[in-house]
């Protein structure tokens, strides 16, 4: 649900705007969340983590091709990106437990 907001708000707002910048951070969180956890699970534990092949197959070309072609058509700028990218991508990770919240008030389990 977030990308899809991430991207109707780059959408409707354009280059450089509030929208582009969430979208691509949080596309930042989707290329991370390749490496950590899934490909490092995989290596460490040398037993193959659920999803990683769709994440290395998927996720890691997508988001990579993302990211440059918004640097690269000035959707977003590459020093604003350095520090707004990461603090998405860190408010992403800090709502997991939120969300688990959420999921388990709606489903009425505690």
């Amino acid at each position: 649900m977030l990308a899809a907001v991430a991207a109707v708000l780059a959408s409707l707002q354009g280059k450089q705007s509030l929208g582009a910048y969430f979208l691509c951070g949080y596309a930042l969180a989707m290329l991370l969340n390749v490496a950590v956890p899934l490909v490092l699970a995989t290596l460490v534990t040398r037993h193959y983590a659920p999803g990683t092949a769709t994440a290395v197959l998927i996720n890691l070309p997508v988001t990579a091709m993302l990211l440059r072609t918004a640097l690269a058509e000035s959707y977003i700028d590459s020093s604003t990106f350095a520090w707004a990218g990461p603090l998405v991508a860190i408010t992403i990770v800090a709502l997991v437990p939120v969300l688990f919240r959420v999921g388990r008030a709606a489903n009425g389990s505690q």
